[in-house]
C-alpha cells in the first residue's frame, strides 16, 4: 500500500540542520486518493508519534502534498534483518541472541504502552549501522485504549475502519491466522519465529504457517548457542497456545542474560512523547 523514499527536508535546510535528509512514507499512487488508505496511513503516524524508544522507528511530521498524504521519519542506514540472513545463511549465532533481546525489549516497551505491532518478521526489523535494532512498519499495529495513557489518544478521533487488515502467514501466530486482532502474545510468537531465524538461519517450522505446523505436530530443535534456560523460554514463546507464552519483557531478560553478552542494556522506563 505504501512506498518509502529518501527526501530533503527544506525546513531543516533553512534552519541549518546538519541532517536534513529524512525518509518519507507515502501511499502508492493507485490508492493515494482512497479515504480508507489515507486514514490508515494517518493512524500509523499517530501511533508512532506517541512513542519514543531507540528500538522503534521515529516519525517527524504528517504532510499533505499535491500527490497525497505522507509522513516523514528518520532515515536509517543499514539493512533489514532478512537481508542480513541472506548474507549469513547459517544464521547469526550468538549475535542473533543479542538482536533477539533487543527485539523483545522493543516489544516490551510497546506492550507496556498499549501497542501491538501485529507483523513482526525479519523484513520489519532493521539493523542500523550504528548498532540499533529498529522495528518498522506499523501499518497494521493495534492500539489498546488505556485510561490515562498517551497512547489512548490515538484511539479517539480516527475512523474505526481505518486499519487495513493484513498479516505475514509464515510468522503470524495461530490465533492471528484464525482472525484474531494483533495483541501482545501474538507479537511474542512472531518475534520468536524471527529470533529463531536470526540465530539459526532457518524458520522454526520450515516456513509453514503456524496452524499447519501445529496440525503436523512440528517442534523446533534447540539452537546450540542457547542455554537450556534460554531455550525453555523461547520455546514457550513459540507455543501454539497463546496462554503458554511468556511476556516480551521476560524473553528480553532471559536472552539478555547470555554469558557472552551480560553487558546488554536492560529495559529502561522510556516515556511517551506527547
Amino acid at each position: 500500500m505504501c512506498e518509502v523514499f529518501s527526501a530533503m527536508d527544506l525546513r531543516r535546510v533553512e534552519c541549518g540542520d546538519s541532517r536534513p535528509v529524512v525518509a518519507v512514507k507515502r501511499l502508492l499512487p493507485e490508492v493515494a486518493h482512497e479515504r480508507q488508505a489515507q486514514s490508515a496511513l494517518a493512524q500509523e503516524y499517530f501511533t508512532l508519534r506517541h512513542l519514543a524508544h531507540p528500538g522503534v522507528v521515529r516519525v517527524f511530521d504528517l504532510h499533505r502534498e499535491a500527490w497525497g498524504v505522507c509522513f516523514s521519519m528518520e532515515l536509517l542506514e543499514g539493512q533489514p534483518a532478512h537481508a542480513a540472513l541472506g548474507s549469513h545463511p547459517a544464521g547469526l549465532g550468538g549475535a542473533g541472541i543479542v538482536l533477539g533481546a533487543r527485539i523483545f525489549e522493543s516489544l516490551a516497551y510497546l506492550h507496556a504502552h498499549g501497542v501491538s505491532h501485529g507483523d513482526v518478521k525479519p523484513a520489519n526489523v532493521f539493523l542500523e549501522q550504528g548498532g540499533r535494532t529498529v522495528l518498522l512498519d506499523f501499518n497494521i499495529a493495534r492500539v489498546s485504549e488505556r485510561p490515562g495513557a498517551a497512547s489512548a489518544k490515538v484511539v479517539h478521533g480516527l475512523p474505526g475502519g481505518a486499519r487495513v487488515p493484513g498479516l505475514s502467514r509464515q510468522h503470524a501466530s495461530p490465533e492471528r491466522l484464525m482472525g484474531a486482532p494483533p495483541e501482545p502474545r501474538g507479537d511474542v510468537f512472531s518475534a520468536g519465529c524471527t529470533v529463531y531465524e536470526l540465530i539459526t538461519g532457518v524458520h522454526p517450522f520450515g516456513m509453514l504457517p503456524a496452524h499447519e505446523a501445529a496440525s503436523r505436530g512440528l517442534r523446533p530443535e534447540r539452537p546450540s548457542v542457547l542455554t537450556r534456560a534460554q531455550w525453555r523460554e523461547l520455546r514457550k514463546g513459540l507455543s501454539f497456545d497463546p496462554h503458554g507464552r511468556p511476556t516480551a519483557q521476560r524473553l528480553c531478560a532471559v536472552l539478555g542474560g547470555h554469558g557472552l553478552f551480560a553487558g546488554l542494556r536492560r529495559i529502561v522506563p522510556y516515556t511517551l512523547r506527547t
